[in-house]
């Protein structure tokens, strides 16, 4: 990437702007003088850096112009693997499709993002997470099959899942139906216990996570790759893990966004449980502005019971999707079996392990069972305090996952 950067034209990345009506042909020139004024007076200075002070483009724009120059900079073939086109893009990593030469095969790869290549210490992990991704064997697991390098570029190659994630078919129909919801948690249940015996915790079970095949066969993807990041320091990297990648706040645990480091598989079952809420209801549990108000509500509240949400849902269903979602761990599903056996019993109508009015109490934080039955004033000021406690708990646990990484 280094020397990519050095051999590139100075107007490069802002050619790409323009390429992405980012920017006009007037602002371009605009640069383009001042520029060439700056070189002649000898100073140094990017046309990028020249946008970001005219106002003209933001960091983050100058961010995703380099990312999206380095991805058309990429070699054509990485080692016998020919890419054939971008597919997706994220916080920490593209993947292509791409065709494995030797056997006439088509394959996913996923390159990591120059900024996370650089760091020795998650390449470290990259590549010791990739060796235990690449021992699951579960049907609804995306296969790991190498993991490689050429020309600074790391990547991974991986089962191509032709279809769509969950994520799409949500914005797409808005709620999936309950019997076709169940069974995808189900079948995803049965990946994460896999992994589960593995002693690897997914952390960032999500619908943009889970790939529908054209079969309707759900894959869980980017197994473990997001679970230790101990020792990363760059603050840019940091906040990207923080905010989005070891764990989505939508989706996460409270645990886990208290920042605790001694969650278990109970983590990424309250993670699915929150997934099927999405797909079985029709909306996030706890809709929010900004991800750390999403953090806050995840910890300190309750969210809307699945059956007031959708009062369609069956009590079975419900029940079921309220015990995965409990505050405390201790209250989920004792082990993957005994979810596999609720999960199964929901989606075929038959009766589950707990009712559904115990289990909206299990969504209830610490201490706000009596406020609901307490009067309106007083339920007010409780959840003031809940909601106060958990923004200072919340702002801790930021604080120490931005100075010392991610569990």
């Amino acid at each position: 990437m280094a020397a990519a950067t050095e051999k590139r034209p100075p107007m490069r990345l802002l050619e790409i702007a323009l390429d992405r009506g980012m920017i006009t042909d007037a602002q371009l020139e605009m640069v383009r003088a001042e520029h060439t004024q700056v070189a002649a007076q000898g100073r140094s200075k990017t046309p990028t850096r020249i946008a970001i002070e005219r106002g003209i483009l933001s960091d983050q724009d100058a961010h995703d112009l380099e990312t999206e120059a380095w991805i058309r900079e990429l070699p054509s073939d990485l080692d016998e693997y020919r890419l054939v086109r971008l597919v997706g893009r994220g916080g920490m990593a593209v993947v292509f499709e791409a065709q494995d030469v030797s056997l006439g095969k088509t394959v996913a790869i996923k390159l990591l993002l120059p900024e996370f290549s650089s760091s020795d210490s998650y390449l470290a992990r990259f590549h010791r997470e990739a060796r235990i991704a690449a021992r699951f064997t579960h049907p609804n697991t995306v296969q790991v099959f190498r993991a490689g390098e050429k020309e600074a570029v790391q990547f991974l190659v991986m089962e191509f899942v032709e279809g769509e994630p969950v994520s799409a078919i949500l914005r797409r129909r808005g709620r999936i139906p309950e019997r076709d919801a169940f069974d995808v948690a189900l079948q995803v249940s049965g990946a994460l216990e896999e992994a589960a015996s593995l002693g690897v915790i997914h952390r960032d079970v999500k619908p943009g996570n889970i790939l529908m095949s054209k079969w309707g066969v759900p894959k869980l993807a980017d197994f473990g790759i997001a679970k230790e990041f101990a020792d990363i320091r760059d603050a840019r990297i940091q906040q990207s893990l923080t905010m989005g990648v070891v764990g989505t706040p939508t989706y996460m645990s409270p645990e886990q966004a208290r920042g605790a480091r001694d969650i278990d598989f109970r983590s990424d079952i309250y993670s699915l449980g929150a997934t099927l809420y999405h797909m079985a209801v029709g909306e996030l549990p706890f809709p929010a502005s900004t991800p750390q108000e999403t953090m806050v509500r995840v910890v300190a509240e309750s969210p809307r019971l699945p059956r007031a949400a959708f009062p369609k849902l069956s009590e079975p269903a419900a029940a079921v999707i309220c015990k995965m979602m409990a505050k405390h761990a201790a209250d989920r599903h004792a082990s993957y079996a005994e979810l596999k056996a609720d999960l199964a019993a929901a989606r075929d109508g038959k009766p589950v392990s707990i009712s559904y009015a115990e289990a909206c109490g299990l969504m209830t934080p610490a201490g706000r069972a009596e406020e609901i039955r307490a009067p309106a004033a007083a339920s007010r000021l409780l959840r003031m305090l809940a909601v106060a406690g958990a923004v200072a708990a919340v702002g801790l646990a930021l604080i120490l996952l931005m100075t010392r990484g991610c569990n």
